[in-house]
């Protein structure tokens, strides 16, 4: 059996830019149906975004892309303009309530959005703070006698910037899931 589309609804686009650093954010959404949270919930196991092989109620993944201008100064070569890019992508589940809807079911969907979209903001901003943290990272980088050989350190920053903040998000789905256990 195939597996099902995700259905977007008025996808939103927003972002920020400076010279260093360039924000991007896009989020969509699938349609959940069910008229209680165990329905719902069914529904997102069925309907969400697969990641890992898994269904997931949401996901939201980032990436980073970075370059910069070598400068040409006494000690031989030092990072220049900075650019690091962070593109966003979060999907969420919508639903759409039956005409007449009990109100406690408009609040127990209020409630389990509110509390997977924060979830997911957390991933967010764990994405733009690895971001910043890349940015000052180059930027502090001591100039090297070659070219070769600052492009290799810069790489390495770059690396070990992008380690902690993968770590970072996996740490935040570790204690998210604690939380979501209660």
């Amino acid at each position: 059996m195939p597996a099902p589309a995700i259905a977007r609804l008025r996808p939103r686009v927003s972002g920020e830019s400076s010279p260093e650093l360039a924000l991007s954010f896009v989020e969509t959404s699938y349609l959940v149906t069910g008229s209680t949270v165990a329905q719902w919930l069914e529904s997102m196991a069925l309907l969400g975004p697969l990641r890992g092989g898994e269904r997931r109620a949401a996901h939201t993944d980032w990436r980073l892309t970075w370059s910069y201008v070598p400068a040409r100064v006494a000690a031989g070569h030092a990072v220049g303009a900075v650019r690091v890019r962070l593109a966003v992508e979060t999907i969420l589940p919508a639903w759409i309530p039956p005409p007449r809807a009990e109100p406690e079911l408009l609040a127990a969907w209020e409630t389990l959005s509110r509390r997977i979209e924060r979830h997911e903001r957390g991933h967010r901003e764990v994405g733009i703070a690895g971001a910043r943290s890349l940015v000052a990272a180059l930027r502090a980088l001591p100039p090297e006698g070659d070219l070769a050989r600052l492009h290799e350190t810069a790489t390495a920053a770059a690396a070990a910037v992008l380690e902690a903040a993968h770590a970072q998000d996996a740490d935040w789905d570790r204690a998210e899931s604690r939380e979501w256990e209660r």
